[in-house]
Formats: structure tokens, sequence, C-alpha cells
């Protein structure tokens, strides 16, 4: 048997290994049952963020599943975002106005993009929506005034797209 020590729900901490600052919003005694809210990492200089699948906190396993609002806001040195595989939810202006970001993948578990999550991300050329992937909502202004992006590819799962998702896209030609 072993003890984890008690963490709480809503209390921060970090993973040692990643440098992932999360929030505990699940708590669990047992590996990978817990989840955390992901609010950004001790590297502020990084150009290519990786939304971690997990972090350990107290030697425990948890799922990151959800990305805070306004956590990259404006963040000008972004080039690259690879987001983990128990991502649900991307909160509203997670991303906006990462004037530098050119290419976003996004996990097969995120279910909502919120408002404004990559809104302003005005070189944004390549986005990548998982075919098989769980995403139901694109939030209002989602990806408004992402004039470098060309194509759309939108999962069968989605059954909501907010107004002004796109709005402003200059050079989209292709939304399947």
């Amino acid at each position: 048997n072993v003890k984890y020590p008690t963490v709480k729900a809503n209390q921060e901490a970090v993973d040692p290994a990643t440098g992932a600052k999360v929030k505990v919003t699940r708590v669990s005694t047992t590996d990978l049952q817990g989840e955390v809210v992901y609010e950004g990492s001790s590297d502020s200089s990084t150009t290519n963020v990786v939304i971690p699948d997990t972090v350990t906190i107290n030697g425990l396993r948890y799922k990151v599943t959800t990305i805070k609002a306004g956590m990259f806001k404006n963040n000008k040195k972004i080039k690259t975002i690879s987001i983990g595989n128990y991502v649900k939810n991307i909160e509203e202006n997670a991303f906006s106005g990462c004037s530098n970001l050119t290419t976003v993948k996004i996990g097969s578990e995120v279910t909502t993009i919120g408002k404004k999550a990559f809104y302003n991300c005005k070189k944004l050329k390549t986005l990548t929506l998982a075919s098989k992937g769980k995403l139901n909502t694109i939030g209002e202004s989602a990806f408004q005034n992402c004039y470098k992006l060309t194509k759309v590819k939108i999962p069968n799962s989605v059954t909501r797209i907010e107004n002004k998702a796109f709005y402003n896209c200059k050079v989209l030609k292709t939304v399947t």
C-alpha cells in the first residue's frame, strides 16, 4: 500500500519533471484518475508549447483536462502548440493574440474550443483537428482574424460552430 500525500481541490502545484503549473480540479488517490487545469510553465521563453497529457503531483499522475482562460493571451514568442491527449476544454482567450503562432495541433479528446481561443493569431496557417475526435463546439470568434489560415477540416463530431468562429480569415479557401 502506497500512501500519497493529500492533495486538495483547487490546490496549485508544479510538476517537477515538466515545470507545468497546474490547479487540481478533481482529487484522486489513484493514478490517472485526478484532473488538473494547465496554468502555464516555468519556461516562459519557449516558442514551441506542448500541453502535456499528464503531470505528476506528489508521485501521482493527473490528467491535464483544461487549458486555463487567457493562459497564453498576447504571448508573442509562441510559434507552435501541441495539445495533449487528455485535454477536453480550451477555455476562452487561451491563445488569443499569439501573433507569431503558425501551427496548432489539437488532441482528440478536446470537446470545446472556447470563445476567442485563437482570436487574432494572425500568422496561424496550420490547424489540425483530430478527425476522429470528440470536438463538438467551436466557440464564438474562436479563429477570428487568423489571416493566414487556408483550410480547415472540421470533424463530424462538431455540432455547434458559433458566430464569427472563422470571421475575417481572409485566405480561407477550403472548409471540409
